[in-house]
């Protein structure tokens, strides 16, 4: 069973396992060369300075969110981590310029106090022997009361992920209900025509910054492992067509496009979690009579097809790709090969087409092609 990991390896230093429970000694207020009132509150990373480049670089910028960290400090010597350099709670000591960090009695990490105003603050943070060092900055968003939240440390869960359909219903009823039924409870219910591949962002209640992000594969049956607590997932499973390696996406597809955003609670008794998946496409469905096949007119791709219908799923009826420069739009159409030889094309890409609904292309009805015109004579 894979599994996925919670934290990431730390820039320079070894950083703990997620979630710890810390223990270990207290506060020491006498000597600190700072008033305690400007220790106290959460700090928010704003700066990790790399050597490598002689750079600060911002984990609050979304382009380095995966570096995020904060860290608590409360009246009393204990603490809260939290994000890149490790999630826990323990204890600190506060003397000269240094505030140090414990783990169940032994040095965690120590900060050494470059600046220190009411709301901003520069340090180096560096293990025991300060052999390796990292320069940071922090920006202090809140001031705190003087214990640990009641529900830190949280004891972490590790879940299997899965996802279901809410309700068969969620795509129009209309002409061709028939057929549409038959084709959900053969090819989505069954999730046959379902995505393989998935993106997941797992935010805890009241932030913005996501715990986890991860990429997987459903038949893979992922593990995750999260805090207890509630959470807003947020996310995609779309299917890898051979065009998207070559940097065009979401282009019509035999297989459905699911999307995800629902609140959970993640408890400690919890082995599966199960999300509410929502389509993300629409449907065309074609009747099969006296047609031998049907191709999309950009890309020459045959429509899949059983006994009684033709299908594709698309999320958009046009849509843009960009070629030495030079931007093209392109308009969802198709091209139909009937039995007798006539040939015929259809286009959708100025119809509004909704996504969650099917669209049904009935042959008795001629519903698909366009009668010749009767004679003005």
């Amino acid at each position: 069973m894979k599994r996925i990991k919670f934290l990431n390896v730390a820039l320079m230093l070894m950083v703990l396992a997620s979630s710890m429970v810390f223990v270990g000694c207290s506060e020491d207020e006498e000597g600190f060369n700072y008033p305690m009132n400007t220790l106290y509150g959460t700090w928010e990373g704003t700066g990790i300075y790399m050597e490598s480049n002689n750079k600060w670089i911002d984990p609050s910028n979304w382009m380095y969110s995966e570096f995020q960290f904060s860290i608590t400090f409360y009246e009393g010597g204990k603490y809260y981590g939290k994000g890149y350099f490790g999630t826990g709670s323990g204890t600190y000591k506060a003397k000269g310029n240094t505030i140090t960090t414990y783990v169940d009695g032994e040095v965690y990490l120590r900060y050494d106090i470059i600046s220190l105003t009411a709301n901003k603050a520069e340090l180096i943070m560096y293990n025991n022997d300060r052999e390796d060092y990292i320069k940071l900055r922090v920006t202090k968003k809140s001031s705190v009361s003087s214990e640990l939240p009641s529900n830190e440390p949280k004891e972490e869960v590790e879940l299997r992920l899965d996802y279901t359909f809410s309700e068969s219903g969620d795509m129009t009823r209309a002409t061709g209900s028939e057929v549409y039924n038959a084709f959900y409870d053969k090819y989505i219910k069954t999730k046959d025509l379902t995505p393989k591949s998935y993106t997941l962002e797992f935010i805890p209640k009241g932030e913005s910054n996501s715990v986890i992000k991860i990429n997987g594969n459903w038949d893979d049956k992922d593990c995750v492992r999260l805090p207890e607590g509630e959470y807003t997932v947020i996310g995609t499973s779309y299917p890898l067509e051979e065009y998207a390696k070559i940097g065009i996406k979401e282009l019509p597809s035999d297989t459905v496009y699911i999307s995800f955003n629902e609140t959970v609670n993640i408890v400690n008794d919890m082995t599966t979690l199960t999300l509410n998946a929502k389509y993300d496409s629409f449907l065309l469905l074609f009747d099969r009579k006296n047609t031998s096949k049907i191709e999309l007119n950009e890309t020459s791709k045959q429509l899949s097809f059983d006994e009684s219908c033709y299908w594709l799923f698309a999320k958009e009826t046009s849509w843009t790709n960009w070629d030495n420069g030079f931007s093209f739009t392109h308009y969802l159409g198709a091209k139909i090969f009937r039995n007798n030889g006539v040939e015929f094309d259809v286009e959708f890409g100025r119809l509004s087409l909704t996504k969650g609904k099917y669209y049904y292309f009935n042959d008795m009805t001629n519903s698909f092609d366009i009668p010749m015109m009767e004679s003005g004579n």
